[in-house]
């Protein structure tokens, strides 16, 4: 997959981190849309897992400077990053 290069307006970000407990992807994935509610948001347009090191969408193209699949988010209207214990969702 392909994406353009082009980048939106800012983008919001949100870090969320949790101590005494093991946070895995979809407890990071639950509390970040919880999270994107409160704004009003709710659709993931892409994600990153660490712990995998995988994303979505797997798009590997847009720049150095910032990973492909941030770039691919902000670039098709991402208004909100949020992090969850080193995961990041990217809602519109």
């Amino acid at each position: 997959m392909e994406c353009e290069t082009s980048v939106g307006g800012k983008v919001e970000r949100i870090t969320l981190r949790l101590e005494g407990m093991d946070v895995d992807f979809k407890l990071a994935e639950e509390l970040s849309k919880l999270l994107a509610a409160k704004k009003g948001l709710d659709m993931v347009i892409a994600w990153y897992d660490p712990e995998r090191n995988v994303h979505f969408p797997n798009v590997e193209c847009c720049g150095e400077d910032e990973p492909a699949w941030y770039i691919y988010g902000k670039s098709r209207g991402g208004k909100l990053l949020i992090e969850v214990q080193g995961y990041e969702f990217f809602f519109i």
